[in-house]
Formats: structure tokens, sequence, C-alpha cells
């Protein structure tokens, strides 16, 4: 793969960052905030999309797939 989806916590809150593995490069890909958490990336097969899980967001832990547009 070219990128790598993965977990950063600060201040007791988990967000997805995408890193470029050609250049090191990262990006924040979810902006959760207080209450709300964000883990467990994975990977549609086409490399399209980042599913994963988020807490807080609903009633209910859900699962969440955002595109990915690479940079």
């Amino acid at each position: 793969g070219k990128y790598l989806a993965y977990v950063v916590t600060a201040k007791n809150i988990n967000n997805l960052w995408v890193m470029k593995l050609a250049t090191k490069q990262s990006w924040q890909f979810t902006f959760a905030t207080a209450g709300k958490n964000c883990a467990t990336p994975n990977w549609t097969p086409d490399g399209k999309q980042i599913v994963f899980l988020g807490v807080g967001f609903t009633a209910q832990p859900s699962v969440f797939v955002r595109d990915f547009l690479p940079f």
C-alpha cells in the first residue's frame, strides 16, 4: 500500500490520521471532539474508503465509512 491509516490520541480523544508512506507526510482524517472517538481504521478492498468505529457520535458505537482522497 501507499498509505497507512492510524489512530492518534490527544487529550483523551482518538482521531484517525493517514500517512503517505513514500514521503512520511501525515494528514488528519477525522476531527472528533470531546466525548467522541474514532478507532480501528480499515481500508476497503479498492482503497477508496476507510471504515472505522465511532464512539460517542450516536447512542451506540457505530461503523462509519468515509471516502479517501489521496494527497
